[in-house]
């Protein structure tokens, strides 16, 4: 996710890819989380990736700050997690910002690759967020997924 972060920035753009543990923080104990994040002013950003795990299985929740979208993706399509999530992320906005509002909006993306095993969730998140990044599809990318995990591999060995 930090590759993607530094690529980003080097194109202007105002990403921030924050770290895989993030998600867990807020939902442990929201108080400590809003306190952690207060003075690092993340709503700055144009656009936060948040992997969350939960339950062993990674998704991946997108932060829009300026339309004040939040959008979740799940490559094995569970809505249930994702309400919890997008919940969990709403009241954690709702504390750190200066004015309280309502405006955010939530979606629950349905027009993606589902994965077809119980293994390759992390993959399938990094693949996400890089293609969203790209402006690509993520619907029938299941055949990407083995490419997109040697592409991982090289990052990681550069």
């Amino acid at each position: 996710m930090k590759y993607l972060q530094e690529r980003e920035g080097n194109e202007g753009n105002q990403i921030l890819a924050e770290e895989i543990f993030c998600y867990t923080r807020i939902q442990g104990n929201l108080r400590n989380a809003v306190e952690f994040y207060r003075g690092r002013n993340i709503l700055q950003y144009d656009m936060i990736l948040l992997p969350v795990y939960t339950t062993s299985h990674w998704s991946l929740l997108v932060i829009y700050v300026r339309s004040k979208t939040i959008k979740y993706f799940d490559s094995l399509g569970s809505f249930s997690r994702g309400a919890i999530c997008l919940n969990t992320l709403l009241s954690f906005f709702n504390e750190i910002e200066t004015v309280r509002s309502n405006t955010w909006k939530t979606i629950m993306e349905r027009n993606i690759t589902i994965q077809d095993n119980g293994y390759e969730c992390c993959v399938y998140v990094c693949m996400f967020a890089d293609y969203i990044l790209q402006g690509l599809s993520l619907k029938n990318r299941k055949r990407n997924a083995a490419g997109y995990r040697q592409h991982m591999k090289e990052i990681i060995t550069m």
